[in-house]
């Protein structure tokens, strides 16, 4: 289990970290997890596909439920809020019907919430960068910097990679969260 030792100050919340198997805190490497034609960072794209299968995969388990809601919540629920409050604040349905500002909040919300399930891969969690690591590291392709880790020096049973100086473990992943 790697030792928790990164200060908050490196934490960013334009970069997007996560934390090697030594405990030091390292950026994650950047992939397309979305399902789009084209692939970008240094990962080949069959890495990049094992890669978002292992997103997907922890979206459907753990990772939606572990923050998503949250996410979901802070995106969708204030553009709803100005389309609904101008029609005025309303309990229950009027008799003749719903308010033009209800039905547009209810045609909107399911776009919007399929928009945010698009891209949560984007806005992945700490959990789901973790994946994005190990996933690439168990292909042999540093988590950090993308870097092939064939040949790597080992040190205590985990790959060094000579480009970033990121260390990864080499053996089946277990339980790593």
């Amino acid at each position: 289990m790697p030792v928790r030792n990164a200060r908050p100050e490196e934490y960013t919340v334009f970069r997007a970290t996560t934390i090697d198997d030594a405990g030091r805190v390292v950026p994650v490497v950047r992939c397309n997890l979305l399902l789009a034609p084209f692939w970008c960072g240094p990962l080949p794209r069959h890495v990049q596909r094992q890669v978002r299968h292992a997103v997907e995969d922890d979206r459907v388990k753990w990772g939606f439920l572990h923050a998503g809601w949250w996410r979901i919540a802070i995106i969708v629920v204030p553009p709803l809020a100005l389309f609904f409050l101008p029609s005025g604040l309303r309990l229950v349905w009027p008799a003749a019907g719903a308010s033009a500002g209800m039905m547009r909040s209810l045609l909107i919300a399911p776009l919007m919430l399929a928009t945010v399930w698009m891209l949560m891969p984007w806005i992945a969690n700490d959990r789901q960068r973790r994946v994005i690591a190990r996933a690439a590291s168990q292909a042999g392709y540093c988590g950090s910097c993308g870097y092939s880790l064939a040949g790597a020096a080992e040190n205590d049973g985990r790959r060094l990679c000579s480009e970033c100086g990121a260390s990864w473990n080499r053996g089946p992943p277990g339980d790593f969260f």
